[in-house]
């Protein structure tokens, strides 16, 4: 019986993970200037729905930014209207960060999956009320394929959430 139960968690697993893919960016301004941090992006669909779709990963902020530890981040897949004027718009992941965490402040990113070159397009959301509907937009930008290198990072480090090093 334990074989069993070993054998199904063995299969379990391995479908989980037969589901999960790994996406990697970088963060630009509007004009493809380079922020120093990263996203390191997972997608898991549990059972044969879409609807079912997670996201966890990482924020970079150990590669180019100096920090001494990355940000975990978790979210889910959504879709964005072209029609409500955001930067942001199609399909994509939203991804909750807790760079606004000691002021208060709640921060979302959401982010383009499968972003060709640097055209992909991502939104930084803050709501610094507590009882929510106080959002707005911090920043904006495009996102490059890969994690940036240090070869990419000229002048000063800047983060994607608008702030310096």
């Amino acid at each position: 019986m334990k074989k069993i139960l070993l054998v199904l968690a063995m299969v379990a697993v391995a479908s989980l993970m037969a589901h999960a893919t790994n996406y990697q960016y970088s963060y630009e301004d509007t004009a493809h200037n380079d922020y120093c941090d990263g996203i390191n992006i997972n997608t898991f669909e549990f059972g044969s729905s879409t609807t079912n779709s997670y996201v966890d990963g990482y924020h970079d902020y150990v590669t180019n930014c100096g920090f001494s530890a990355n940000q975990p981040t978790l979210g889910f897949k959504f879709s964005l209207s072209a029609l409500n004027g955001d930067w942001f718009r199609g399909g994509g992941v939203e991804l909750s960060d807790i760079v606004g965490a000691p002021s208060g402040c709640v921060a979302v990113y959401v982010a383009s999956l499968h972003p060709t070159g640097n055209t992909g397009r991502w939104e930084l959301y803050e709501d610094c009320n507590a009882n929510g509907g106080g959002w707005f937009v911090l920043n904006f930008g495009y996102l490059a394929q890969g994690l940036a290198t240090s070869q990419q990072h000229q002048g000063p480090v800047r983060l994607s959430s608008g702030m310096t090093k």
